[in-house]
């Protein structure tokens, strides 16, 4: 089964442009959103480096610690502002 890729980050020099699949729901908009910019991009603005702001897979489990984290802590954040903006 092929994967169909939901997102694009591309970075060039100072310009970052996010690419979302417009089929996700408002809140996989945002979640995909928060995982581009405050997980890759936030790494990468922070330490200039592709490998620490990338996945880096092993079989299925992404060994890259860091980049798990901002990616959790950001999507969490992202649901709750999310739930408190639609409540």
């Amino acid at each position: 089964m092929r994967r169909i890729k939901r997102t694009t980050a591309i970075v060039t020099m100072a310009v970052m442009a996010v690419y979302i699949h417009p089929s996700l729901s408002p809140i996989g908009k945002a979640e995909a959103l928060s995982h581009e910019l405050y997980g890759h991009g936030l790494l990468y603005n922070q330490y200039r480096s592709r490998s620490l702001s990338g996945h880096d897979y092993i079989k299925s489990r992404d060994n890259n610690d860091l980049l798990r984290s901002y990616i959790r802590r950001t999507r969490m954040e992202t649901i709750s502002y999310f739930k408190l903006n639609i409540e």
